[in-house]
């Protein structure tokens, strides 16, 4: 077997496998027979950092004995006791911890052994950490706590811990996210819940001034939206572009969201900074499910911005045929005009929406319509194929009438 490992290198590979085995016999005859303790991998894992993070405890402590640095860093400038942290490894941060490891040591991204445990929810590794003195005041690069990350992370038990070792409850990263919007994001309804019965702002604001509610409402996790409102959130709070909850669940074609939105409330009508109400969102980003639960509630398919496009111009815009055909089914004008004069038949010329266009006009647009700058649907179109649908409009409209009437006679 020795002859076998003879070379440095060889030595030194063989030490590294041995010691992410556990196999502590197997290490101290590599040892013996010259084998470098601090031999690496490719990725700067020494044989320490690899015995560590596999839980091998017996294994690190021998190398440690043998001079291992217990301080060494891998590529990602991680310690033997982050890695042991962040896999869990109870049992090796404890015997790292005893032989002084530096609890407050941070990875290249600036996270702690104490944040990695929180990150992914490794309760027993935090407490040992805690009782250890890990700082829970500190931040990584992106300025999130401990705190942050186990809520980041979705685990409720482990926030709990660092809330009862007295963390931060409002603490913010850099992107002004407290735990509260950071589970809110994500959806973890468990973690949500325990930081709301310790008594969490409902009405934090991150940078952009979403609450945790208009964070939960974007990504359409209803369950937490409705742990928010039960305790008090307000419905109607706006980020920093005026946009509530709902024109965000609109935007992002949240239709269960928007409903239960509305049925606790929300203003249907309610505008952005730029005039938008939620159906005019719903109909920019061709969301048909949102379309109808917002018509369905009464909004109006005739609102403008402060454009004066009607959502039915933003639909044109947007390829949104099914959403047309919806608004045009609940009353929306084919020849309302903004600002600019342009109908949605315009838009829908000018953005080259050829099965659009050919949908407004089966419906009855008018084709010779022209915009305050005198250019109609064929000028301001530059498609080919959306050229084609307008050079054919009077026959379109034409079949379109004869069938309508072959129907009524019918």
């Amino acid at each position: 077997m020795a002859a076998a490992v003879a070379g440095p290198e060889h030595l030194g590979t063989a030490l590294l496998y041995a010691a992410g085995r556990g196999d502590t016999a197997r290490v101290a005859q590599l040892l013996d027979q010259g084998a470098a303790v601090e031999s690496k991998h490719g990725n700067g894992m020494t044989a320490a950092i690899w015995a560590a993070q596999r839980g091998h405890a017996d294994t690190a402590a021998i190398l440690l004995d043998r001079g291992a640095d217990i301080e060494g860093k891998s590529y990602f400038g991680r310690t033997a006791l982050i890695w042991a942290a962040s896999a869990g490894q109870a049992a090796v941060v404890d015997m790292l911890l005893g032989r002084g490891a530096n609890v407050k040591a941070k990875s290249s991204d600036g996270k702690t052994a104490l944040m990695w445990a929180a990150w992914c929810g490794h309760s027993d590794v935090a407490r040992l950490l805690l009782d250890c003195g890990a700082d829970l005041t500190a931040t990584s690069s992106g300025g999130m706590s401990a705190l942050v990350w186990a809520a980041s992370g979705g685990h409720g038990p482990t926030a709990d811990l660092l809330l009862g070792y007295g963390a931060d409850l409002e603490a913010k990263c850099c992107e002004g996210k407290t735990a509260l919007i950071w589970a809110a994001v994500h959806g973890h309804a468990e973690v949500a819940c325990a930081l709301i019965n310790r008594g969490a702002c409902l009405e934090a604001r991150s940078r952009n001034g979403g609450t945790p509610l208009i964070w939960a409402s974007r990504n359409g996790h209803s369950r937490i939206m409705e742990l928010l409102l039960d305790a008090g959130a307000d419905v109607g709070g706006m980020d920093d572009d005026g946009q509530t909850a709902l024109a965000l669940a609109s935007t992002e074609g949240k239709a269960n969201a928007a409903r239960l939105l509305l049925q606790r409330g929300a203003d249907v009508e309610a505008k952005d900074r730029h005039g938008k109400t939620p159906l005019i969102k719903a109909a920019g980003r061709g969301s048909v499910m949102v379309a109808a639960v917002l018509l369905q509630w009464g909004s109006d398919p005739q609102a403008k911005d402060s454009t004066g496009r009607t959502p039915l111009m933003w639909a044109s815009q947007s390829r949104a045929g099914e959403v047309a055909s919806l608004l045009l089914d609940c009353g929306a004008s084919l020849e309302a005009e903004d600002d600019a004069g342009m109908t949605a038949l315009l838009w829908a010329a000018q953005l080259g929406r050829a099965e659009v266009a050919r949908q407004l006009l089966i419906r009855g647009a008018d084709a010779g319509a022209t915009s305050t700058d005198g250019r109609g649907a064929a000028a301001l179109c530059s498609a080919q194929t959306c050229k084609l649908v307008l050079q054919d409009a009077e026959r379109i409209q034409r079949w379109h009438r004869r069938r309508h009437l072959a129907m009524w006679h019918s």
